[in-house]
């Protein structure tokens, strides 16, 4: 926004409907198709997604509050992860104390073990080992990926820092990948992160 042109946002006054609309997740693009659809801004004076992009970039606190946003999302993903992990863990301890509670009355009682209730708890356990192997796998493969990306975007920031502006409309434009555009928007603003 120049001081001798007022964005049309600002002339249609819809600033705050530009503002929740890309704090609900929504592309530049498609918060000029809602505005322009809405009635709010008349036919014959469109909003585009350049104007869209313009005025959001003058607002520094809904930049701040979009990467706070992904940051948060990701770190929920990791929590219920981690929850996961520790249900699964704590049941198979209890599997397994049950497992031994069976052979300790067992042996105290000098009777063998039931066998069919001993295949059944030990079933669970291997069960519920080849779950922890596989969320095991799936964590070292989330850090490879981890380790991967932060260095193909180190190379990226040294080798053509003028096309993480490309990267980073072209990951926005995917729902998937819009919170990573997020990141590394925020990223693009503190150089020195890198």
């Amino acid at each position: 926004m120049s001081k001798t042109k007022v964005s049309k946002i600002v002339k249609y006054e819809v600033e705050e409907d530009v503002i929740n609309m890309r704090k609900a997740g929504l592309t530049y693009e498609q918060i000029a198709e809602d505005l322009n659809s809405g009635g709010k801004i008349p036919p014959e004076d469109p909003i585009n997604k350049d104007t869209v992009a313009r005025f959001l970039e003058k607002i520094p606190e809904v930049k701040r509050k979009l990467y706070r946003d992904s940051q948060k999302r990701v770190i929920k993903t990791i929590n219920q992860s981690f929850d996961i992990i520790y249900e699964i863990n704590n049941l198979y301890e209890k599997t397994k104390n049950l497992l031994e509670q069976m052979e300790r009355d067992a042996e105290e009682k000098g009777k063998y073990i039931n066998p069919y209730q001993f295949k059944a708890v030990s079933s669970e356990m291997r069960e519920f080992l080849s779950k922890m192997i596989e969320i095991q796998r799936e964590i070292n493969d989330y850090k490879n990926v981890n380790k991967f990306m932060e260095i193909i975007l180190q190379t990226l920031y040294e080798e053509v820092p003028d096309k993480i502006p490309i990267i980073i409309e072209r990951l926005r434009t995917i729902k998937e990948t819009k919170w990573f555009s997020d990141i590394l928007e925020h990223r693009e603003e503190d150089k020195n992160d890198w």
